[in-house]
């Protein structure tokens, strides 16, 4: 499985930062969220596996934080134009057309869709799961 694309402690670390800001307790956010209690301490804590999109999005909505908390912390941003470049010359025209409907999504739709593709389960064609990398 492709290693996170975003620092899950890094999130965790806002999301517990902005929570004692308002004045609330973890059991609290929680409880709001729909979320177990367990499931919380783990966002929080940035082990990344219990970062749901549902989860995350549920908290973020509730702390009133800004949907950019995720794309903030990505862990290899592209670090140059030329190198950004090079990866758009790469795509053919279906990618292109995609690219471009996600560059028009509002931040928030982007933000899900970053959650989703995270949290997908990295498949062979043949179904099988492909092996976790060490790492």
């Amino acid at each position: 499985m492709p290693e996170f694309l975003f620092d899950a402690k890094e999130i965790g670390s806002r999301i517990k930062s902005r929570r004692k800001e308002l004045g609330l307790s973890a059991e609290e956010v929680a409880e709001k969220c729909k979320i177990k209690r367990s499931s919380y301490y783990r966002i929080e804590k940035g082990e990344g596996k219990t970062m749901s999109f549902s989860n995350l999005n549920a908290i973020i909505q509730f702390l009133n934080m800004d949907a950019s908390i995720v794309a903030d912390t990505e862990k290899e941003p592209v670090s140059n134009a030329d190198e950004l470049a090079e990866i758009i010359s790469n795509l053919d025209d279906r990618e292109r057309r995609l690219l471009r409907r996600i560059h028009q999504m509002p931040p928030e739709q982007q933000l899900s869709l970053e959650i989703l593709l995270q949290g997908q389960t990295q498949s062979s064609p043949g179904g099988q799961d492909l092996e976790e990398k060490d790492g």
